[in-house]
C-alpha cells in the first residue's frame, strides 16, 4: 500500500482516506500531514503570531 501525504484541506483529504482504507483493511504504509491541527484537536488555528503585519514578516524573511 502506498504512503498517503496531505497539507491544509489536503491533511484532512489524507487523513480520513487513511481511516477509509483501513476500515477496509487496507492500511497505508505511511501518512504524513501538515498545515493542520491533528483530527482530535478543537478550535486552534489562527496566525502563529497576530501582532505581525505581513510588512514586519516580509521584513523578517528578507532580512
Amino acid at each position: 500500500m502506498p504512503a498517503l501525504f496531505g497539507h491544509s484541506l489536503g491533511a484532512l483529504v489524507a487523513a480520513e482516506t487513511a481511516r477509509m482504507l483501513e476500515g477496509r483493511g487496507l492500511e497505508p504504509r505511511r501518512v504524513g500531514v501538515s498545515g493542520r491541527p491533528a483530527p482530535g484537536v478543537i478550535g486552534g488555528g489562527g496566525a502563529l503570531h497576530p501582532a505581525m503585519t505581513d510588512d514586519h514578516i516580509m521584513d523578517r524573511l528578507t532580512g
